[in-house]
């Protein structure tokens, strides 16, 4: 089982790697990029061996992945898109996507749907994951604010 996730954190850790160099992402952020993507896809895949919901692994692995970026991206002091981008797309719906067109083509409206609410339901997790966890990183900071704000001065 370690074999098969050492495995799988591997793959997913270099197919983000490779898309941070199509992308010409700076050299520093290559490896944090490929690191993250590879926990993000970990929880991804432990989540559905367990439960069987791509929808929650989906939204778990994506929520870990935008927690890492938004700490990497201050760590290192570059945006947030620069690390988020490559590490999702291993949690991208690709396969759906096709699968909605080539039955659309074929006239198979029953499976064409099908495949169209599982792609939508995987990029809405996407999204809603996104938009917490940078909801998460914008509270802390305006709590952190107020907080300096509200302290008196010497």
């Amino acid at each position: 089982m370690v074999i098969k996730l050492l495995f799988q954190f591997f793959i997913s850790s270099c197919c983000s790697l490779a898309f941070s160099v199509y992308f010409n992402a700076p050299k520093r952020a290559l490896i944090t990029s490929g690191i993250s993507a590879g926990c993000g896809w970990l929880v991804y895949y432990i989540v559905l061996s367990n439960y069987k919901s791509y929808a929650t692994a989906v939204f778990l692995g994506t929520l870990l992945i935008g927690i890492i970026s938004e700490l990497l991206a201050r760590i290192q002091k570059m945006p947030v898109s620069t690390f988020i981008i490559p590490c999702i797309i291993p949690l991208v719906p690709g396969g759906g996507m096709y699968y909605t067109m080539l039955y659309a083509i074929e006239n198979n409206s029953k499976l064409t749907f099908l495949y169209f609410y599982q792609t939508l339901t995987f990029a809405g997790s996407i999204a809603v994951a996104i938009m917490v966890s940078s909801s998460i990183f914008k509270v802390v900071k305006s709590f952190n604010l107020s907080k300096k704000n509200n302290q008196p001065s010497n």
